[in-house]
């Protein structure tokens, strides 16, 4: 399980740094065509670009402990638990990364003087907490996991 672990963690890596390129590649080779003229703002920056390459790379390197960290019931090579466990992980780190980059992106809205509450993505922050549950929480996702895949067979 642990092998699996680090090679979703790495593959999620991979995927982080290089849908963050995709992004800003083109932001940067044709400024103009975004409609920027004064340059590429701060927040979007840091929010869309420079978060997702550094915590991509980081969870290359960390992928060892993390996934030591991916709770597990047993020492068996693969369970459907495992699995439920380290998915609901994973699937957690990927929704923190992108809605805290998007999240910060945003933060130029905020600092502009005309802001209103309808121009703020709101759908964020909430997906933020949602994927701190899956990522701290991941016990609970497996106990819900058993009793779903156990629901209506009580014979």
């Amino acid at each position: 399980m642990k092998h699996l672990s680090i090679i979703a963690i790495r593959v999620l890596s991979v995927y982080l740094v290089a849908s963050a390129l995709n992004a800003g590649l083109p932001l940067f080779l044709m400024p103009e065509s975004w409609g920027l003229t004064e340059g590429i703002p701060t927040f979007v920056l840091v929010g869309y670009i420079g978060l997702p390459i550094i915590i991509g790379f980081l969870l290359w390197f960390l992928a060892p402990r993390l996934s030591s960290k991916v709770p597990s019931e047993n020492k068996e090579p693969l369970t459907e638990n495992g699995l439920v466990s380290a998915g609901s992980f994973l699937i957690g780190v990927y929704l923190f990364v992108k809605h805290l980059g998007i999240t910060i992106g945003q933060l130029h809205v905020i600092s502009n003087r005309e802001f209103q509450l309808d121009h703020f993505n709101w759908t964020s922050p909430v997906i933020l907490g949602f994927s701190l549950f899956l990522i701290v929480g991941s016990k609970y996702i497996v106990l819900l996991f058993r009793k779903f895949r156990y629901f209506g067979n009580q014979a």
